[in-house]
């Protein structure tokens, strides 16, 4: 039986977490992964062998934003094709052991580690261990369809995210302002009560008031963090194209 307390802190979790963005967001996802799954057999040569990485490719560009569906798809697809590089490499001079397993993985951190990667950094040690050790018998077939499922998926991905309402992430907006809005006339009332009273002043609630104004000013600079990049490449975003300059305008004034 969940006691009072612990029921206390799920109920605001499962709220934030069962939102319409993120329903719609899950719903998006499974939708396109079922449609990967069913191309996945269509695909040439033995890539049809492999359909279980077409939802794979999914789940990777699947992201809360168009543009970041694309970046995403593309820095995986990218460190896939270094992890099956280096996986090509190794499998000329050994086969697969606990040896070739440890230089894979640990050459694939490695190679993740550059700058710029992304997402990328992720798949490489596993792009190069799944060629390494399911692909041995046949990299070359593996490794083909390998990338041309998860390219396909990727591919589904961003265009169900992009075609089926691509989230625009305007509403945060107004509620962020109006929150910072009150902490600083609240905080500028108290300060100018404070100058009117003797010293040390009795009203000092505006001398720890720093957390909050750092807070709603927080929130205000990622409510429009996330609108620009909800905006970018979003057909929505052309639709509103009247509200969303102004939108992220007045957002602006209070990013500074």
């Amino acid at each position: 039986m969940i006691s009072k307390p612990k029921l206390g802190r799920l109920l605001p979790a499962l709220r934030q977490a069962v939102t319409g963005h993120r329903l719609l967001f899950a719903a998006k996802t499974a939708a396109a992964a079922g449609l990967a799954w069913y191309l996945a057999p269509l695909m040439p040569g033995t890539a049809a062998s492999y359909p279980y990485y077409a939802p794979l490719g999914v789940l990777v560009s699947m992201h809360p934003t168009v543009a970041a569906s694309a970046k995403h798809g593309l820095q995986s697809l990218l460190g896939l094709g270094l992890g099956i590089a280096m996986a090509f490499a190794v499998t000329t001079v050994t086969a697969p052991n606990a040896l070739a397993v440890a230089v894979v993985v640990g050459l694939g951190v490695v190679i993740g580690g550059l700058p710029r990667l992304g997402s990328a950094s992720e798949w490489v040690p596993m792009a190069a261990l799944f060629v390494l050790v399911l692909g041995y018998s046949n990299a070359q077939g593996f490794s083909f369809a390998y990338v041309l499922q998860m390219a396909m998926g990727v591919a589904v991905g961003f265009a169900v995210n992009w075609l089926v309402f691509p989230p625009l992430h305007l509403e945060g907006i107004d509620p962020a302002i109006d929150r910072h809005q009150r902490a600083l006339s609240k905080q500028l009332r108290d300060m100018a009560s404070a100058m009117t009273e003797s010293w040390p002043p009795d009203h000092e609630e505006w001398a720890s008031r720093s957390g909050e104004l750092a807070r709603t000013t927080t929130d205000v600079r990622t409510t429009v963090q996330a609108a620009k990049l909800s905006a970018k490449a979003n057909p929505r975003s052309r639709r509103r194209a009247g509200r969303l300059p102004a939108d992220l305008a007045g957002c602006a004034r209070w990013n500074g």
